[in-house]
């Protein structure tokens, strides 16, 4: 909603953002009387879009997690393969680019916004409703659609195509260019090798030479999970030899570098490093007839799939319209380990199966995956319950049912704020790669959580009190200050979660993790001012013991190979977690341990919670959808903030979902 007014407004608490008092003096601002005058019967939608403002303003200032970029002179968002910027994250957005248009003098000519830009986001940013694209297929008679992958979807996902939406009939239509060309050596260490720890890098590096061994001079492309991923390869001395002629592509690279890149990576002896973002759906067209008489472009994957789509997508950006080509898979061992928990096979078996390797990692794979379908059916009933939400209010739209809409849509923007004085609790997440294939699952879990109690904390009108949560993940000393540790700030809903989460990826660990820096970042809350009532704690492995962390310490940064350097960082003082522990329950702390290991790890984990605090097993092979482990950490909090009638009015809510 765009005015003068409320452009007024915005740049009244602009220039208070550095005032303790500042909402409050907006709120007593002729800027804001002016505003409601001109949107008269709307006091309360607006009261509360200050508040908002409000506290989006301090997140932006704190440096809140917020993954924008500047591009074109616009704030923009990564999307899939590409950057848009037609996407708004509440009030956070204006904020960047309020900031970013006043360094129109810096020399730094990439971090500048145009006022264009800042106009454009000026504006009330007001909830409508949210639509479930689930939910789009039965809307409609017939349903038709065109997939290069059909044969790869999982058992799970052809059952719930039928049964849900009543797609039953599938057609194969031959390939127009023939048979595929691919080669795919599964049944030895040059199609599918498993790197042990220290490794990876130089494995990848091996198997790029090998393909350009001789006058071949084949083009590679190589594609990682995680733009860090990329940029640690990058950046290693294994790469040092090619890194002057390599190109890489990640999400945020300009559009033009970016043409420029992917029609080069078809060319004779080029080394393209990609996100797995390309993967989908990228034309990489080929123009040398030189280079398919050396055998075509030959992509190397260094991860395993979560699906075999994904799989199936990346190996077909080589031997495309009847041009010849080969894949190979350089992975990582510790990616694996979570995969073969169960010990059957172990790693070294594994190596000696040969071709029957890549059947195991599948079938281990697709076993795992049909485990977190069910928690995407569980998102999806309750994404139809917004969806009924909104298409309600959308018919209110429609027959101009003023008293109506101005009741929902007050309603659906009062979940947005919380009254003073939360109960504050901080949530210390694994990051480590023995936690890839659970991380995913704990991000949509926190954002469902937050989601669930704000909607439940909202619907009492003020009989429960309210809440706000700190995200934190930790990892080991060897990914380095900036990556031990990564902070959320104080978030306030599921949106903030999700903007914090989507920019996490699983980092190096070393056994034992640093666990206590978590804590140590709990106690600094403390030491600034801020109250915590709580910290609840999810891994699968214990903290660090003394003489680990003076250890690990002095070890190099795991991708770089440089000495890390601690001096002059929040972490420059090395720390144990039975010291840290100690302070927080003489500060009257309650810390809670969620573990979600091996049993033998888990003694040394329970060390961490307090007397009083919970100490749960929670094996998510047997809680398909998260709904145990959700249920866990809702209820502490909510019996803060609500006492018993909370946790059984949540009970009660959620119960249909098993």
């Amino acid at each position: 909603v765009q005015d003068q007014t409320v452009s007024a407004l915005i740049d009244r608490m602009w220039s208070l953002q550095s005032d303790e008092e500042g909402r409050s003096k907006v709120l007593r601002s002729a800027e804001f009387k002016a505003m409601c005058s001109r949107f008269q019967g709307h006091d309360k939608l607006l009261e509360n879009a200050v508040k908002v403002m409000w506290r989006d303003l301090k997140a932006y200032n704190r440096k809140a997690a917020h993954d924008y970029v500047v591009y074109d002179g616009k704030i923009g968002y990564k999307e899939q393969d590409g950057v848009t910027t037609g996407v708004t994250m509440g009030y956070m957005t204006l904020f960047a680019a309020m900031k970013h248009y006043e360094l129109k003098n810096s020399q730094n000519i990439e971090d500048f916004v145009r006022k264009e830009e800042v106009d454009r986001r000026k504006g009330l940013v007001l909830e409508l409703g949210a639509f479930s694209y689930a939910e789009i297929p039965s809307k409609y008679d017939t349903i038709i659609g065109l997939t290069g992958t059909l044969e790869e979807l999982a058992p799970v996902e052809k059952d719930y195509l039928s049964a849900h939406y009543g797609i039953r009939k599938q057609t194969f239509l031959p390939p127009v260019y023939g048979t595929s060309k691919a080669e795919f050596e599964f049944g030895t260490n040059r199609g599918i090798c498993i790197a042990s720890s220290g490794d990876h890098h130089r494995e990848i590096v091996n198997a790029i030479k090998h393909q350009q061994r001789g006058d071949t001079k084949r083009p590679i492309m190589v594609f990682f999970a995680t733009k860090q991923g990329l940029l640690d390869f990058y950046r290693s001395n294994e790469f040092s030899f090619f890194k002057k002629s390599a190109k890489i592509v990640k999400e945020d690279t300009m559009a033009e570098e970016k043409e420029g890149y992917i029609r080069s990576a078809m060319s004779k002896g080029s080394v393209t490093l990609l996100q797995r973002e390309f993967g989908r759906g990228t034309d990489f067209k080929c123009f040398d007839d030189t280079v398919a008489q050396n055998g075509g472009a030959h992509v190397i994957q260094t991860f395993l799939s979560s699906s075999a789509a994904e799989e199936t997508q990346i190996k077909g950006r080589t031997a495309r319209q009847g041009d010849p080509g080969s894949y190979s898979m350089v992975l990582y061992e510790d990616d694996l380990k979570e995969l073969l928990k169960d010990g059957m096979p172990d790693l070294r078996a594994l190596r000696g199966m040969g071709e029957g390797r890549l059947r195991v990692l599948h079938e281990k794979r697709d076993a795992l995956y049909t485990t977190h379908f069910e928690e995407v059916k569980s998102n999806i009933r309750e994404a139809k319950a917004s969806d009924d939400q909104a298409r309600d209010f959308q018919q209110c739209l429609v027959e101009g049912r003023r008293g109506d809409i101005v009741e929902r849509l007050t309603e659906y923007n009062l979940l947005k704020t919380r009254s003073s004085g939360p109960h504050h609790v901080v949530i210390l997440m694994d990051a480590t790669y023995s936690m890839e294939f659970l991380l995913e699952r704990t991000k949509v879990m926190a954002q469902k959580l937050l989601d669930r109690l704000d909607q439940l904390i909202a619907e009492s009108k003020g009989k429960y009190g309210d809440f706000e949560v700190c995200l934190a993940v930790y990892r080991n000393y060897s990914s380095g200050p900036a990556k031990v540790l990564e902070t959320s700030g104080w978030l306030e809903g599921a949106a903030d979660a999700q903007t914090f989460l989507s920019g996490i990826h699983c980092g190096r660990g070393q056994g034992n993790e640093a666990i206590e820096v978590g804590l140590q970042y709990a106690n600094k809350l403390f030491d600034d001012g801020e109250r915590v009532h709580q910290v609840i704690v999810m891994g699968d492995k214990p903290p660090n013991t003394r003489d680990e962390v003076k250890e690990n310490r002095k070890m190099l940064h795991w991708s770089t190979g440089e000495t890390n350097n601690w001096t002059g960082t929040e972490f420059e003082q090395e720390t144990y977690f039975k010291d840290e522990r100690a302070k927080l329950i003489q500060n009257n702390v309650t810390i809670h341990s969620l573990f979600v290991g091996k049993q033998r790890y888990a003694p040394g984990f329970f060390e961490v919670a307090s007397d009083d605090g919970l100490k749960e097993n929670l094996p998510l092979d047997s809680d398909p959808n998260s709904e145990g482990f959700t249920k866990t950490i809702a209820r502490p909090i909510l019996k803060a903030v609500g006492g018993d009638e909370a946790v059984q009015e949540y009970l009660k809510k959620y119960s249909y979902i098993k």
